[in-house]
Protein backbone atom coordinates (compact mmCIF):
# COMPACT_ATOMS: atom_id res chain seq x y z
CA UNK A 1 0.00 0.00 0.00
CA UNK A 2 2.64 2.33 -0.65
CA UNK A 3 -0.27 4.86 -1.83
CA UNK A 4 -1.34 5.99 1.11
CA UNK A 5 2.45 6.89 2.13
CA UNK A 6 2.62 8.63 -1.27
CA UNK A 7 -0.29 11.37 -1.14
CA UNK A 8 -3.26 9.47 -2.08
CA UNK A 9 -7.06 11.40 -1.33
CA UNK A 10 -8.58 11.58 1.65
CA UNK A 11 -11.72 9.59 2.48
CA UNK A 12 -14.06 12.86 3.42
CA UNK A 13 -14.55 10.92 7.14
CA UNK A 14 -10.38 11.22 7.34
CA UNK A 15 -9.79 12.86 10.57
CA UNK A 16 -6.23 14.33 9.48
CA UNK A 17 -3.63 13.98 6.73
CA UNK A 18 -2.47 10.97 4.95
CA UNK A 19 -0.20 8.18 6.71
CA UNK A 20 -0.67 9.92 10.27
CA UNK A 21 -2.16 7.19 12.76
CA UNK A 22 -6.31 6.93 13.28
CA UNK A 23 -6.94 8.98 10.23
CA UNK A 24 -9.05 7.20 7.46
CA UNK A 25 -7.42 7.35 3.78
CA UNK A 26 -9.26 5.93 0.71
CA UNK A 27 -6.96 4.96 -2.29
CA UNK A 28 -7.41 7.08 -5.22
CA UNK A 29 -8.61 4.54 -7.77
CA UNK A 30 -6.36 6.09 -10.14
CA UNK A 31 -3.45 5.51 -8.45
CA UNK A 32 -2.48 1.81 -9.05
CA UNK A 33 1.14 0.62 -8.04
CA UNK A 34 3.05 -0.84 -11.30
CA UNK A 35 2.52 -4.66 -11.82
CA UNK A 36 -0.71 -5.03 -9.87
CA UNK A 37 -4.04 -5.09 -11.15
CA UNK A 38 -6.86 -2.13 -10.00
CA UNK A 39 -9.06 -2.96 -7.61
CA UNK A 40 -12.59 -3.79 -8.32
CA UNK A 41 -13.69 -1.44 -5.61
CA UNK A 42 -12.15 1.92 -3.36
CA UNK A 43 -10.28 0.66 -0.63
CA UNK A 44 -10.25 2.40 2.87
CA UNK A 45 -7.52 2.31 5.39
CA UNK A 46 -6.68 3.12 8.31
CA UNK A 47 -3.38 4.00 10.35
CA UNK A 48 -3.26 2.45 13.98
CA UNK A 49 0.00 3.06 15.14
CA UNK A 50 3.24 4.37 14.62
CA UNK A 51 4.43 1.94 12.37
CA UNK A 52 2.05 2.14 9.88
CA UNK A 53 0.20 -0.68 10.84
CA UNK A 54 -3.15 -0.71 9.52
CA UNK A 55 -6.82 -1.96 8.64
CA UNK A 56 -8.35 -1.86 5.57
CA UNK A 57 -12.22 -2.54 3.95
CA UNK A 58 -13.57 -2.36 0.96
CA UNK A 59 -16.46 -0.28 0.11
CA UNK A 60 -19.68 -2.03 -0.46
CA UNK A 61 -22.78 -1.01 1.02
CA UNK A 62 -25.05 -4.55 1.70
CA UNK A 63 -28.07 -3.20 -0.53
CA UNK A 64 -30.85 -3.13 3.00
CA UNK A 65 -28.13 -1.28 4.70
CA UNK A 66 -27.97 0.97 1.45
CA UNK A 67 -31.63 1.27 0.86
CA UNK A 68 -31.87 2.12 4.84
CA UNK A 69 -29.18 5.30 4.51
CA UNK A 70 -30.95 6.49 1.78
CA UNK A 71 -34.55 6.40 2.91
CA UNK A 72 -32.92 8.08 5.75
CA UNK A 73 -31.22 10.97 3.79
CA UNK A 74 -34.44 11.10 1.68
CA UNK A 75 -36.76 11.67 4.92
CA UNK A 76 -34.33 14.49 6.28
CA UNK A 77 -34.52 15.91 3.13
CA UNK A 78 -38.73 16.17 3.09
CA UNK A 79 -38.79 16.82 6.40
CA UNK A 80 -36.53 20.06 5.98
CA UNK A 81 -38.94 20.84 2.94
CA UNK A 82 -41.74 20.78 5.22
CA UNK A 83 -40.37 22.79 7.88
CA UNK A 84 -39.57 25.30 5.48
CA UNK A 85 -43.22 25.17 4.30
CA UNK A 86 -44.40 25.29 7.63
CA UNK A 87 -42.30 28.66 8.32
CA UNK A 88 -43.87 30.42 5.26
CA UNK A 89 -47.16 29.41 6.31
CA UNK A 90 -46.45 30.29 9.98
CA UNK A 91 -45.18 33.51 8.46
CA UNK A 92 -48.48 34.39 6.19
CA UNK A 93 -50.53 33.54 9.10
CA UNK A 94 -48.56 36.15 11.47
CA UNK A 95 -48.76 38.76 9.62
CA UNK A 96 -52.41 38.35 9.17
CA UNK A 97 -52.79 38.02 12.61
CA UNK A 98 -51.11 41.25 13.14
CA UNK A 99 -53.24 43.41 10.98
CA UNK A 100 -56.23 42.16 12.95
CA UNK A 101 -54.49 42.86 16.49
CA UNK A 102 -53.20 45.99 14.92
CA UNK A 103 -56.68 47.30 13.99
CA UNK A 104 -58.72 46.47 17.54
CA UNK A 105 -55.50 48.48 19.03
CA UNK A 106 -56.36 51.31 16.57
CA UNK A 107 -59.98 50.90 17.00
CA UNK A 108 -60.18 51.03 20.86
CA UNK A 109 -57.39 54.03 21.21
CA UNK A 110 -59.34 56.27 18.80
CA UNK A 111 -63.29 55.17 20.27
CA UNK A 112 -64.35 58.34 21.78
CA UNK A 113 -68.45 58.69 23.20
CA UNK A 114 -71.10 61.20 22.46
CA UNK A 115 -68.97 64.24 24.31
CA UNK A 116 -65.73 63.31 22.40
CA UNK A 117 -63.96 61.85 25.50
CA UNK A 118 -61.93 58.75 25.32
CA UNK A 119 -64.12 55.65 26.31
CA UNK A 120 -61.33 53.58 27.54
CA UNK A 121 -59.65 56.44 29.72
CA UNK A 122 -56.44 54.17 30.79
CA UNK A 123 -54.03 51.62 29.89
CA UNK A 124 -55.72 49.04 31.69
CA UNK A 125 -58.64 49.16 30.57
CA UNK A 126 -57.33 49.66 27.05
CA UNK A 127 -56.08 46.24 27.38
CA UNK A 128 -58.87 44.89 28.94
CA UNK A 129 -61.17 46.32 25.89
CA UNK A 130 -57.80 44.50 23.14
CA UNK A 131 -58.39 40.96 25.37
CA UNK A 132 -62.26 40.76 24.85
CA UNK A 133 -62.25 41.84 21.18
CA UNK A 134 -59.64 39.75 20.29
CA UNK A 135 -61.36 36.76 22.06
CA UNK A 136 -64.37 37.97 20.02
CA UNK A 137 -62.64 37.92 16.95
CA UNK A 138 -63.30 34.47 15.01
CA UNK A 139 -60.88 34.91 12.32
CA UNK A 140 -58.08 36.22 15.06
CA UNK A 141 -59.15 32.76 16.84
CA UNK A 142 -59.06 31.14 14.01
CA UNK A 143 -55.50 32.04 13.22
CA UNK A 144 -54.07 31.31 16.62
CA UNK A 145 -55.45 27.70 16.42
CA UNK A 146 -53.37 27.24 13.09
CA UNK A 147 -50.01 28.69 14.06
CA UNK A 148 -50.77 25.92 17.66
CA UNK A 149 -51.46 23.73 15.05
CA UNK A 150 -48.29 24.63 13.26
CA UNK A 151 -46.21 24.98 15.67
CA UNK A 152 -46.94 21.56 17.21
CA UNK A 153 -46.61 19.76 13.83
CA UNK A 154 -43.17 21.43 13.91
CA UNK A 155 -41.80 20.11 16.61
CA UNK A 156 -42.95 17.19 15.95
CA UNK A 157 -40.67 17.29 12.77
CA UNK A 158 -38.00 18.55 14.57
CA UNK A 159 -38.31 15.21 16.40
CA UNK A 160 -38.25 13.06 13.77
CA UNK A 161 -35.64 15.07 12.60
CA UNK A 162 -33.24 14.61 15.30
CA UNK A 163 -33.99 11.38 15.43
CA UNK A 164 -33.20 10.24 12.31
CA UNK A 165 -29.51 12.42 12.45
CA UNK A 166 -28.76 9.82 15.35
CA UNK A 167 -29.53 7.45 13.12
CA UNK A 168 -27.35 8.79 10.37
CA UNK A 169 -24.70 8.93 12.93
CA UNK A 170 -24.91 6.10 13.88
CA UNK A 171 -24.69 4.57 10.39
CA UNK A 172 -21.69 6.13 9.85
CA UNK A 173 -19.99 5.40 13.15
CA UNK A 174 -20.56 1.62 11.76
CA UNK A 175 -18.40 2.66 9.01
CA UNK A 176 -16.26 3.38 11.25
CA UNK A 177 -15.72 0.52 13.73
CA UNK A 178 -15.60 -1.50 10.45
CA UNK A 179 -12.85 -0.12 9.27
CA UNK A 180 -11.20 -0.56 12.71
CA UNK A 181 -11.87 -4.41 12.28
CA UNK A 182 -11.37 -4.80 8.88
CA UNK A 183 -14.90 -6.13 8.02
CA UNK A 184 -17.03 -5.01 5.03
CA UNK A 185 -17.73 -1.60 5.49
CA UNK A 186 -21.04 -0.68 4.75
CA UNK A 187 -20.36 2.70 3.17
CA UNK A 188 -22.71 5.53 2.64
Amino acid sequence: MELLQTGARSHPLAAGPVGVPGCLQRDAPDEVPAGTKPRPWPVISVFDGPNGVKAEGKVGMKSDAKSEFLAIVDRLAQIGRARNAHGQQRESLREREQVIYARHVLEIATARDTNGKAVYSNEEMRRAALTIRLSEDTEFQGLVGKLRELSRLQDELVVEHNSLVDRKALAMLELGLALRSGEDIPVV
